[in-house]
């Protein structure tokens, strides 16, 4: 896990409902230790922790939820979903955006956007 990477899945793990569920807090993360203290002193595990809790929560995007519902979708050899997404959006389809960009990059950027 580079520094870049590192950085935005700990931004989403971390402090994100309670202390007592944190990783990072000094009940759970293996050394004792505060959590504002742990990058500091344990650098290795800080990235071990944040590291397993990427790995267990995946980044959730447009194609991720939608793949939940619709799993026999048909994706195309980049890896997304084959559906325009002004074909799903009719603000899509009548925006200036939908004519400056290529249908790829317009379905790279609505299907891997993130989702709450």
């Amino acid at each position: 896990m580079d520094a870049v990477e590192y950085l935005k899945n700990k931004e989403r793990c971390v402090c994100r409902s309670s202390c007592s569920r944190c990783p990072f807090d000094s009940t759970n993360n293996g050394k004792n230790v505060e959590c504002e203290d742990l990058e500091v002193l344990y650098p290795e595990r800080a990235v071990e922790i944040i590291e397993k809790w990427s790995a267990e929560h995946p980044v959730k995007t447009r194609q991720s939820e939608f793949l939940k519902l619709f799993p026999n979708a048909y994706i195309n050899g980049n890896e997304v979903i084959e559906i325009n997404p002004c074909s799903l959006d009719k603000d899509i389809a009548n925006s200036e955006r939908c004519k400056e960009i290529s249908c790829t990059d317009c379905k790279n950027e609505y299907w891997f956007a993130e989702v709450e």
